[in-house]
């Protein structure tokens, strides 16, 4: 979902400042609130990356207690961070001349509130972390439903409510909440850049049918650990096409390695190119899966320029 800090989005010294007055007069607009907010979950998904081997035990080798000190550190200063840029943005909404409507502040404030979900359970090795963050991920659902209630187009370049409830209908587990996002989900654009609507939603309800299945159930709202669906891996091969495989931890000792659940077919070479889910859930150094994103990038501008630009040529 994220990648490589843009030129345009450096570190904002502001948001650490100690000047109050600083922090609520920086944001101008929605492009200055957009661009640092960008910024925050770049740097959130970079930590969600070092923090691997504290995650889980096949990374055991690379687990250094200093290294956990300082993702730890990192995590503190993104939280001020977050702290920080809410302010602005509640500041910012204050003022009448800034011409920011309701759709664009629901948008960012749904952005903001699952990433700040995102980095409170980056580092945890604990499944039911997300657990603790039930009235985030309602204020997360009030948001997305702002969003698509003032209308969306069907396809756009950036990522809007997609990721976001997609993350929702996956970790919180919630039966009614997660079933809202699921609902909402549905109504999202077909296609926000390389995310598709669909695709998150079969996979997004996949998980939800394993997990919640009569055996599963401790009681309401209550998943067993071992049941609990940790990560979707998408994957993509000229033969197979788009396809998931889904795990969940193992128990015990080994409660942070992973166990194969099921696997799922989303759709062959022709007829469904993958869907870009988060980074939680993809390999680092997946070769493959980039090449079959680009290729993924390449047709959905074409069929994009094809569908609104008149006259337009596509080879």
């Amino acid at each position: 979902m994220f990648g490589d800090h843009s030129p345009h989005f450096r570190e904002p010294e502001w948001l650490f400042s100690g000047n109050l007055e600083d922090r609520l007069s920086y944001l101008k607009g929605f492009r200055d609130a957009r661009g640092t907010l960008y910024w925050l979950t770049f740097d959130t998904h970079h930590l969600l990356v070092e923090g691997k081997p504290h995650r889980r035990l096949e990374y055991i080798d690379q687990y250094d207690e200093d290294h956990l000190q300082e993702c730890l550190e990192k995590q503190t200063r993104l939280f001020t961070a977050y702290s920080a840029w809410l302010m602005g943005l509640n500041a910012l909404c204050a003022r009448s001349e800034t011409g920011l409507n309701e759709r664009q502040v629901a948008q960012l404030r749904l952005t903001h509130v699952v990433s700040v979900v995102w980095l409170s359970t980056c580092l945890s090795r604990d499944e039911g972390s997300c657990d603790s963050y039930i009235g985030h991920f309602q204020h997360a659902l009030d948001q997305a439903a702002k969003v698509l209630g003032h209308g969306v187009p069907q396809i756009q370049f950036e990522q809007g409510v997609i990721p976001p409830l997609y993350f929702t209908a996956l970790k919180c587990r919630d039966l009614v909440i997660r079933q809202q996002a699921l609902s909402l989900l549905q109504k999202a654009p077909s296609r926000e850049g390389l995310w598709r609507r669909d695709e998150a939603v079969r996979v997004a309800r996949r998980v939800i049918d394993l997990e919640t299945s009569n055996s599963h159930i401790v009681s309401e709202g209550n998943i067993f650990q071992s049941a609990r669906i940790c990560e979707a891996k998408i994957k993509y091969t000229d033969e197979v096409g788009t396809y998931v495989k889904f795990y969940s931890k193992l128990v015990g000792r080994q409660s942070s390695a992973l166990n194969i659940t099921i696997s799922m077919t989303l759709g062959t070479s022709s007829t469904c190119e993958p869907a870009l889910l988060p980074a939680t859930f993809l390999k680092d150094d997946d070769v493959d899966r980039t090449v079959s994103y680009v290729r993924s990038a390449l047709s959905f501008a074409a069929s994009f320029l094809k569908a609104h630009v008149k006259d337009a040529k596509i080879r």
